[in-house]
């Protein structure tokens, strides 16, 4: 089910990733962001490959593997892609659906301009970039 813009900032409010900030910092994520419905089975995300996306989960959940091992799940509220966005490398780990998943999708050029309109945003997402990247 597609959501407007309103729908989707009230969808936004309720991910950690984007606590703290404004409801028109809010609608400008949301005005960036496309909503997808994707299949049980469906590759988000492959190691080693260039960042493209940012992925917010809405519903549904994924796994998480690097050099072919599972090392977590993932689920509603949480998002991905964001270390090869933000750091601009290629990815950490595959990212793969194991249910049907609504997600919000934002392109990495417009993360990145978000990045630059959204002080906030920029530091909840170094700071998550290097929570992640921490042994």
């Amino acid at each position: 089910m597609q959501h407007g813009e309103n729908a989707k900032v009230e969808l936004l409010q309720r991910v950690p990733f984007f606590a703290g900030l404004s409801v028109a910092e809010l609608d400008a994520v949301a005005t960036a962001a496309e909503e997808s419905t994707v299949p049980s089975g469906e590759t988000l995300l492959s190691e080693a490959t260039p960042a493209g996306d940012v992925v917010v989960f809405l519903d549904g959940a994924a796994a998480i593997e690097k050099d072919g091992e599972t090392i977590g799940t993932i689920g509603p509220g949480d998002v991905v892609g964001e270390i090869g966005v933000v750091m601009r490398m290629r990815r950490t780990a595959t990212v793969t659906t194991t249910m049907p998943s609504h997600l919000l999708v934002i392109e990495a050029d417009a993360f990145r301009s978000l990045l630059d309109l959204i002080p906030a945003l920029a530091k909840g997402a170094w700071k998550a970039t290097n929570a992640r990247l921490e042994p």
